[in-house]
C-alpha cells in the first residue's frame, strides 16, 4: 500500500495513522477529494534504472506518462539513467520524483546530518539538475515515523509500501479514504510479507485495477525491476516480466479508451499537476546569542569566556548552533567578533553576532584590616600581637594578603605600623596598614574637654544671632581626634536656649564629652507708633469747637 497527501502539514499524520502510531488529528485538513466518477491510476518506476527505458517507451506510446523515482546520485550505479536521459522522460511527460542520495534512507538510526543529505540533499541535487520535484517515495524499509517526518517537510506527497497486504483479497478489503492512494509493488518479491505488499502475477493486478474502477478510487502501481525474462529474476527484489507489463499497460488502455478510468502521474492525480508547485522553506533559523560581553583580562593572554547560543527554526535544525570562537574560549584582549550559524533542513542558514571585549584588569585586591590597635606590653620589651587580615578581587586574589610585621610577632613598646599587601593575577598590588601601639598600662581616662559658661547672646536678627564659642581638650597621653561641638562655633542661633555637645578622643579610643548653653534674647523694646491724625482733618476739628465756643458763650451784662 501506499499513499499520497497534498500539502505537508497532513502527510505525516495520516502515513503515521496507517502505520498504527498516531491517531487522526483535530482540525487536519482533509485529503484530496476525488469526484467519484471515474478510477484514477498512476504508474512509477523505481530508481529510473536503464533497462526500464523499454518499458516507460511503451507507456508513452500509448499516450500515458508516469512518475520515475530517481536516486539522486547518477554515479552510484551504472544502469541509472543519465541526468540527460531523465531530462528526455520529463519532456516527454514523465514525472520527476526524489527517491534518495545514496539509497540509504532504508537504514534505521541514522543521524540528521545523513537523513539531511538523503532525502532533502536528492531534492536539491534534482532541481540543480532543472527537475521541478515535489514528490518522495522512501525505500521499502524507510518507513520509520523519523524517516516519514523529515520526508513530509519537503514533499506535497510521498508514497509508502503497504503493510502485510500481498494478496488481492486483503487489499480489497482495505478501502482507504477517498484520495488516499494503493501502492502496490509489482513482483514476487523475496521479502516477508509483513514487510511489504506486493503482486506476484497479472491476475492479481487486473484484480486491483477493477477495484480502483470498482471504487471510483486511486490505485497507484509502482513496478520495480522489469526484466525481459524469469532468467534475470537472480538478486531483484520483485522482478516483473516485461510480458506482464505490457498485459498491465494494454489493460489500462483498454479500460481508459471506454471511460472507465485515468491514467495520470502521481501529481496530476493529486490535483497538483505534473509541474506541482512546492512551498519552499526560506526562513532561516532563528538565533539568540548574548548581548556584547566585557570581561576584565584573567590572565596573561587575556580571558576564558564561556556563552550560550540557542537556535530555532520552523522545519527544524539540522544542527546546534555552531559558534566562532567556542565558548570557553580563552578571547585575547581586545575585542572579538564572535559569529553564530545553523543550518535547517531545509538548507537555510542563519547568522547572529556578538562582541566580547576582554580589557587589562586595572583593580587592585582590596584588604582589610584591624583598626588600630592598643595592646599592654606583657614583658619589658613589648608583647606578642595576633590579627587577622583578609583580601577580595574581582577575579581572585594570587598571592597574600602578607603583612609587615606578620601576625603573632612581637611588638616592643611604642607604635609600629603594619603594613599588608595581596596581588591579583593581572599583577595589581593591593595594600593596607593598620598601627600597633604597645603601652605599659592602658589608658582609661578620657580627655578632659573645656567649654564657656553658658552665653547669653542678643539676637541680631529675627533669625537669632551667629555665636563664636573657644573650646579646648587636653589628655593624660594625647587627643587624638576633635574637640568636635555640635552646632559648631560660627553657627547661627535661634532665640531661645540651645544646647551645644562637643567631644574629644585620645589615642587609647577613650571618649571624653562636655556641654554648654547658649541662650538668645530679644532685649531691645518695640517701638510704639501712633499714626499721625491728617492735619486738614485736625485743622477742621479746632475749627468747630471755636465757632461752637463763640455761639454758646455769651457776654456778661454789667
Amino acid at each position: 500500500m501506499g499513499l499520497e497527501i497534498k500539502g505537508t502539514a497532513i502527510v505525516i499524520v495520516v502515513l503515521l495513522m496507517l502505520l498504527g502510531f498516531v491517531s487522526p488529528v483535530a482540525g487536519a485538513p482533509p485529503p484530496p477529494k476525488y469526484d467519484g466518477t471515474i478510477g484514477v491510476v498512476s504508474i512509477g518506476f523505481d530508481h529510473g534504472f536503464y533497462s526500464q527505458w523499454q518499458p516507460m517507451m511503451y507507456l508513452s506510446s500509448k499516450n500515458f506518462s508516469g512518475t520515475v523515482y530517481v536516486v539522486a546520485n547518477r554515479g552510484q550505479n551504472v544502469n541509472l539513467f543519465s541526468w540527460s536521459n531523465l531530462h528526455t522522460l520529463y519532456n516527454m511527460g514523465f514525472e520527476m520524483a526524489s527517491h534518495s542520495r545514496l539509497h540509504l534512507v532504508e537504514t534505521n538510526g541514522l543521524s540528521n546530518a545523513t537523513l539531511y543529505s538523503e532525502i532533502y540533499g536528492s531534492k536539491i541535487d534534482m532541481e540543480n539538475q532543472g527537475f521541478n520535484v515535489c514528490g518522495f517515495i522512501p525505500p521499502t524499509l524507510g518507513k520509520n515515523a523519523t524517516t516519514m517526518a523529515v520526508i513530509n517537510k519537503f514533499y506535497n506527497y510521498s508514497a509508502l509500501v503497504g503493510i502485510n497486504q500481498n494478496t488481492p483479497s486483503s487489499i480489497a478489503q482495505s478501502k482507504l479514504q477517498d484520495g488516499i492512494p494503493y501502492l502496490l509493488v509489482m513482483g514476487t518479491g523475496d521479502l516477508d510479507p509483513s514487510q511489504l505488499g506486493h503482486l506476484t502475477n497479472f491476475t492479481q493486478t487486473k484484480f486491483q485495477i477493477d477495484k480502483a474502477i470498482q471504487n471510483k478510487s486511486f490505485l497507484h502501481i509502482h513496478f520495480h525491476d522489469i526484466v525481459n525474462s524469469t532468467s534475470d529474476y537472480t538478486g531483484l527484489q520483485y522482478p516483473v516480466s516485461f510480458s506482464w507489463y505490457i498485459q498491465t499497460i494494454d489493460y489500462l488502455k483498454q479500460m481508459s479508451d471506454q471511460g472507465l478510468l485515468k491514467v495520470e502521474t502521481l501529481s496530476q492525480a493529486m490535483g497538483l499537476g505534473r509541474q506541482c508547485e512546492i512551498v519552499t522553506d526560506k526562513m532561516p533559523p532563528l538565533i539568540s546569542v548574548p548581548s556584547d560581553i566585557t570581561a576584565d583580562a584573567t590572565l596573561s593572554s587575556g580571558a576564558m569566556v564561556n556563552y550560550t547560543a540557542t537556535a530555532t527554526d520552523n522545519v527544524g535544525l539540522l544542527n546546534g548552533p555552531s559558534c566562532n570562537p567556542s565558548s570557553g574560549t580563552v578571547f585575547p584582549k581586545g575585542s572579538t567578533t564572535v559569529t553564530c550559524t545553523d543550518t535547517d533542513w531545509a538548507g537555510n542558514i542563519g547568522t547572529k553576532s556578538f562582541v566580547v571585549n576582554v580589557i587589562q584588569d586595572t583593580t587592585s585586591p582590596s584588604i582589610t584590616v584591624p583598626a588600630n590597635l592598643i595592646v599592654q606590653a606583657t614583658f619589658p620589651v613589648g608583647t606578642q600581637v595576633n590579627y587577622n587580615v583578609n583580601a577580595t578581587d574581582d577575579f581572585g586574589v594570587t598571592n597574600g594578603p602578607a603583612c609587615n610585621p606578620p601576625s603573632g610577632s612581637t611588638f616592643s613598646l611604642g607604635n609600629t605600623t603594619v603594613t599588608c599587601t595581596a596581588s591579583d593575577a593581572a599583577g595589581n598590588v593591593g595594600s593596607n596598614s593598620f598601627v600597633v601601639s604597645v603601652v605599659n598600662h592602658i589608658d582609661s581616662s578620657p580627655p578632659s574637654i573645656t567649654v564657656p559658661a553658658y552665653l547669653i547672646i542678643e539676637a541680631t536678627s529675627s533669625s537669632g544671632a551667629k555665636v563664636n564659642y573657644t573650646v579646648t581638650a587636653t589628655d593624660n597621653a594625647a587627643v587624638t581626634t576633635g574637640p568636635t561641638c555640635d552646632p559648631p562655633s560660627g553657627s547661627v542661633f535661634t532665640k531661645g536656649n540651645t544646647m551645644v555637645t562637643c567631644t574629644a578622643r585620645d589615642a587609647a579610643g577613650n571618649l571624653g564629652t562636655n556641654s554648654f548653653v547658649v541662650i538668645v534674647k530679644d532685649k531691645t523694646p518695640p517701638e510704639n507708633t501712633v499714626p499721625e491724625f491728617p492735619t486738614v482733618l485736625l485743622v477742621m476739628f479746632i475749627a468747630v469747637i471755636l465757632t461752637i465756643m463763640f455761639y454758646r458763650i455769651k457776654p456778661i451784662k454789667i
